[in-house]
């Protein structure tokens, strides 16, 4: 583990040893620091780990289908309503 940490693409650092983050601001002290740091060699953590790229990946598959499943259900729960006639056959079709 580095001493920094890229995060938000690269467009802020995390300073590990005691969580401060900054941009890349020319002149911001902390920016300066991290440049004299990179500039003797010395590389950045990247944002994700892979275990943690792999993760994140997983979750957002998941969050995708929670979503799709909640369309779903919604688009049955008004197509369901409308046959018992407890909702106009218009309802929803301005909602898209």
């Amino acid at each position: 583990m580095g001493d920094y940490k890229l995060l938000l693409g690269g467009k802020v650092i995390l300073r590990l040893k005691d969580g401060a983050m900054f941009p890349r601001v020319a002149d911001n002290i902390d920016y300066q620091a991290y440049l004299k740091w990179e500039a003797a060699g010395n590389t950045p953590d990247p944002e994700f780990t892979p275990e943690e790229l792999v993760e994140k990946q997983r979750a957002e598959k998941m969050a995708a289908r929670e979503k799709l499943i909640a369309e779903k259900m919604r688009e049955l729960a008004i197509s369901e309503l409308k046959k018992e006639g407890k909702l106009p056959p218009d309802y929803g079709m301005d909602q898209k």
